[in-house]
């Protein structure tokens, strides 16, 4: 048998608020839910903020380090050049100094034997030269 239709309405109106108040305790707890997730997402960008604050620190400080020791390194490589140049120069003077003594000594060499060739030729004339028929 088929109830009244005022019962079913009455039942009807009952299912109706009973679907409010969950649609309202659901609106509540939604809300409630939002306002956690913000908290937790807030709370997530603090955190990595200060976490990426904390790399950027450590990456500068770790770059200020390595450009430390280049700067160190690079100067002691301009030291080891320089000091490189330097025995280059001394070593270069050296043979230098050397050739010009070489030289100096071939130099006198020469002359002494130029001045040898020059008696022998002397000789020779004089023992060739003919007599003058006047």
């Amino acid at each position: 048998m088929q109830e009244p239709i005022f019962v079913r309405v009455s039942n009807l109106e009952r299912r109706m608020d009973d679907l409010e108040g969950q649609l309202g305790s659901l609106r509540v707890e939604v809300k409630g839910f939002r306002a956690e997730v913000r908290q937790e997402f807030a709370k997530v960008g603090r955190e990595s903020a200060q976490e990426f604050a904390k790399v950027r620190q450590e990456t500068a400080q770790e770059f200020a380090k390595v450009r430390q020791e280049a700067a160190q390194e690079f100067a002691k490589v301009r030291q080891e050049a320089a000091d490189f140049r330097a025995e280059v120069r001394g070593e270069f003077a050296t043979v230098h100094a050397r050739m010009d003594a070489g030289f100096e000594e071939a130099r006198r060499y020469m002359l002494v034997l130029h001045e040898e060739v020059i008696g022998r030729i002397k000789t020779l004339g004089e023992r060739f030269q003919r007599p003058d028929k006047s």
